[in-house]
């Protein structure tokens, strides 16, 4: 274009850095951005959309030295930032863990005079719940609702969180129904990590009635649900309650996948229900739902718990075919073939998992692999 005879101007510009910063192609940008300086264009308020696009960009690649720095370069042009250019930064600085950069960067937003909407208290809330600090998450959330902003279902989602890892599970869901009254809109994600919470506090019964209330919330349980529920469910032993919740999945449009039927063969293994778990795992082979490696070392640890060394050697052939081995399956296996007095097996087995380049054979290892051995010998001994 600018070999002819018409000079591109200012709107042609910043459409062509806003497409190539959706793109992701950076260094396209900065290239028509030089262009454009050198065409006696500069950037005004009109234009901040493209500074907070390229800022954008830059922190989505982790660029964020440069994104500061663009930053900067607006702000001695006298460009006041806007509320969404804070936001950028509040939202990167919570997802790469550095909680306490976002919410300075907030409160500068608020010494400029910049009011925060409901998005910039949301990402602030994010870094507030990942640090545990409810009192000020509290002061937030009351004090977005004083500003005459409506909290939406990620404010709420926020501030369950931040309750919940509080331990104030109760105050978590006493919002459901406040959500429900002011017409915010439920969010499965948000019952499951309820459902959840209340899983890890024992509080079974109640995790099952929050279940129960989802219909009349209209919201349909997804198969996060149901692993969610099936977890509790193994750690209380409650293998026909697992597998009738188990059964229920598929009739309600809720196809088990590979963390589903790992959870239930962990809950049949550990509680004497080994041969229904092998069921389960040729099942799960049939319907194209593809075990990896922990489904092997669950069943073989079943296998080895039952004495039965065999069976288990044949899984762990069959795992070496489609998968690599851990440490899980090392010490797992060795002590039954000990057991069984097979030292040949059991030099195979460690000689094996040594040879891989991928696993770490360091003293710990080989420490933890006497230990091992060593006290089973022991306890064979004292036999």
């Amino acid at each position: 274009m600018k070999d002819s005879r018409h000079k591109p101007d200012q709107v042609t510009y910043i459409t062509l850095l806003d497409k190539f910063s959706d793109c992701g192609d950076l260094d396209a940008v900065r290239d028509f951005w030089s262009e454009m300086e050198a065409d006696g264009y500069t950037a005004d308020v009109v234009t901040f959309t493209t500074y907070n696009t390229l800022i954008c960009g830059l922190l989505r690649v982790t660029r964020l030295d440069e994104a500061l720095e663009l930053l900067n370069n607006v702000e001695s042009l006298g460009i006041e930032p806007t509320a969404f250019t804070y936001i950028l930064f509040i939202d990167y600085y919570g997802k790469i863990v550095e909680p306490e950069k976002a919410l300075e960067t907030f409160e500068k937003m608020k010494v400029r005079g910049i009011s925060p909407n409901v998005v910039a208290c949301n990402a602030s809330l994010y870094s507030l719940a990942e640090m545990g600090r409810i009192n000020e998450a509290k002061t937030m959330f009351h004090g977005l609702r004083r500003s005459g902003l409506a909290p939406d279902k990620i404010t709420y989602n926020m501030m369950m969180k931040c309750y919940s890892k509080a331990g104030k599970i109760d105050e978590a869901i006493r919002l459901l129904p406040e959500m429900m009254e002011t017409g915010c809109e439920q969010d499965v994600m948000i019952i499951n990590s309820l459902i959840d919470t209340l899983y890890k506090a024992d509080r079974v019964d109640e995790a099952w009635s929050l279940f129960s209330k989802m219909k009349e919330m209209k919201l349909a349980p997804t198969v996060v649900t149901y692993n969610t529920l099936l977890a509790g469910l193994r750690k209380q032993g409650r293998v026909q309650e697992s597998i009738q919740l188990f059964q229920s999945m598929t009739v309600h449009g809720n196809p088990p996948n590979t963390v589903t039927y790992n959870t239930l063969l962990d809950c049949l293994c550990k509680n004497g229900e080994v041969n229904l778990a092998l069921k389960m795992l040729f099942e799960m082979t049939n319907v194209n739902c593809t075990p990896d490696v922990f489904t092997y070392n669950t069943v073989i640890y079943g296998l080895a718990k039952e004495n039965r060394v065999n069976d288990a050697f044949w899984f762990f052939y069959q795992m070496r075919k489609r998968l690599y081995h851990d440490y899980v399956t090392l010490f797992t296996l060795l002590p039954s073939v000990v057991k069984e007095g097979r030292v040949d097996d059991a030099l195979k087995i460690t000689e094996n998992f040594v040879s891989c380049p991928r696993n770490k054979c360091d003293n710990y290892f080989w420490n933890a692999l006497m230990e091992s051995i060593t006290s089973e010998a022991s306890r064979l001994l004292k036999d």
